[in-house]
C-alpha cells in the first residue's frame, strides 16, 4: 500500500506502461483493420489516408500485429518468471490477486441480481 495517499498500488510503472503500449496497438489495429475492412466507405479511406493510403495501412497492421504477438510472449514469460514455483498454487491466490476466486463469483451474481 502506498502510505502517502492510502491507496492500493497493484501494478508498478512498467507494468502501467506496458499496458499502454498494449492499448495503444490494439487501437492502431483497430483503426488499420477497420479502414481495410470498409475501404469502399467514406470513413474507411479516411482512416487508410490517416497511414498513407490502403497498403501503408496493411503494413502497419502486419507490423502492429507481429509487435503485439512478441509482446504476449514478452509477458508470458515474464508472468512465469514471477511465479514462486515452490508455493505453485497458492502464491497466484489471495487477497491482492488478479485471479478470480469463489467470493468473485458470489460477488458477481449478487450484483448481477441486484
Amino acid at each position: 500500500m502506498n502510505s502517502e495517499n492510502g491507496r492500493l498500488l497493484r501494478f508498478t510503472l512498467g507494468q502501467r506502461l506496458f499496458h499502454l503500449v498494449l492499448m495503444l496497438c490494439f487501437l492502431m489495429q483497430a483503426t488499420t483493420g477497420l479502414g481495410r475492412m470498409y475501404h469502399e466507405t467514406t470513413w474507411g479511406q479516411g482512416l487508410g489516408w490517416l497511414f498513407g493510403g490502403f497498403e501503408s495501412a496493411l503494413r502497419v497492421h502486419v507490423y502492429v500485429g507481429i509487435f503485439m504477438i512478441a509482446a504476449f510472449l514478452a509477458h508470458l514469460v515474464y508472468l512465469l518468471g514471477t511465479i514462486h514455483w515452490r508455493r505453485f498454487p497458492s502464491c497466484i491466490v489471495g487477497p491482492d490477486s488478479l485471479v478470480p476466486s469463489i467470493n468473485d463469483l458470489a460477488n458477481l451474481l449478487k450484483h448481477t441480481g441486484w
